[in-house]
């Protein structure tokens, strides 16, 4: 069982980072305006709140970290770092590639917990590009999940190395 004492403070940034990089990917993959950026926002939001109760010591961890003014800090941070001063296909780019450095953590830190939090990654992932039509005009119309958004999702999956949802 991993927990967040497994990790170097570098390691733990990637980790407590993971959704984030999911969430901002899908998002900057097909983004639906004010509304949409609320109601995914919201929905990445609800699914880490939803991490409190899971069975995996390591995805209560990240949520517990990312439940506190620090650990939110130290997320920001590190989407910071790998987005700043770049345009929209290059912030989908750069979050799959954390995103393959925290797969590459996981797998080395936390042994069989590794694809359970991969996982969790993945579905928070999902719920964002599912919480607002694309494409449509004030949240009418339009489809639930755009082909930009399932292929990123697709990407997603990949870069963590697990099976599609």
């Amino acid at each position: 069982m991993a927990v967040q004492q497994d990790f170097t403070p570098e390691e733990w940034a990637e980790i407590v980072s993971a959704p984030l990089f999911a969430s901002v990917a899908v998002s900057a993959a097909e983004p639906g305006g004010l509304w949409g950026t609320l109601q995914e926002g919201y929905a990445n939001a609800s699914s880490i709140v939803g991490g409190r109760s899971h069975d995996i010591a390591l995805v209560r961890d990240v949520v517990g970290s990312l439940s506190t003014a620090d650990g939110r800090q130290l997320a920001q941070d590190r989407l910071k770092a790998r987005i700043s001063d770049r345009q929209r296909e290059q912030i989908v780019t750069a979050c799959l590639a954390g995103l393959e450095d925290i797969g590459r953590i996981a797998e080395a830190k936390a042994g069989k917990d590794a694809a359970g939090f991969k996982a969790w990654i993945r579905d928070s992932a999902v719920a964002v590009a599912e919480a607002a039509n694309e494409g449509g005009f004030l949240g009418f119309g339009g489809e639930k999940v755009s082909k930009k958004e399932r292929a990123t999702l697709q990407q997603i999956s990949s870069a963590l190395g697990v099976e599609t949802a």
